[in-house]
């Protein structure tokens, strides 16, 4: 008996060491470039497609960047997957020398949750506008100090000086 136990605890700490491994593994993210007629997309992907992202910088708005298509597979969701793949684009988004970047949630009992979630990675809410979609915000200019405000803010900022 205490032979099985010895060989399930061994089987069980390499199990875990394996575990651990594997989260602490950080892959690479892989940014598929594509030129448009109105601008550029990336798509951001991590850890072999469990999830991505979508940032489309229009050429007439060339300093502000639109975030879509968030996705992560079925069975990697509530891990840190979805955060990663928004780090990533949000780490993109500053190398391009981005100063805001803004994204849609549909209004839907649903995504609750994720209205929360976005607050709490920085983004702004900005005032109800559409009634389809609550609209966000990030503020990307970090040399001010000011990410995560909103244009409505900064506008406000600099008026009263």
């Amino acid at each position: 008996m205490a032979l099985r136990l010895s060989a399930l605890f061994r089987g069980f700490g390499s199990w875990k060491k394996q575990t651990k491994d594997k989260k602490e593994e950080k892959k690479i993210p892989i940014i598929h470039k594509n030129n448009w007629i109105w601008g550029t997309t990336y798509n951001i992907i991590v850890d072999s497609g469990k999830a991505i992202i979508k940032l489309s910088v229009d050429k007439e708005e060339p300093n502000t960047g639109t975030l879509s298509g968030l996705s992560v597979l079925p069975e990697y969701r509530e891990m840190w997957y979805g955060s990663e793949v928004l780090e990533e684009a949000i780490k993109l988004a500053i190398d391009l020398g981005l100063e805001f970047l803004e994204l849609s949630v549909e209004k839907i009992p649903e995504n609750e949750w994720l209205l929360e979630w976005y607050q709490k990675k920085g983004f702004s809410k900005l005032p109800d506008c559409d009634p389809e979609y609550t609209e966000f915000i990030m503020y990307l200019n970090e040399n001010e100090g000011n990410k995560g405000t909103t244009a409505e803010e900064e506008k406000g900022d600099t008026t009263e000086t």
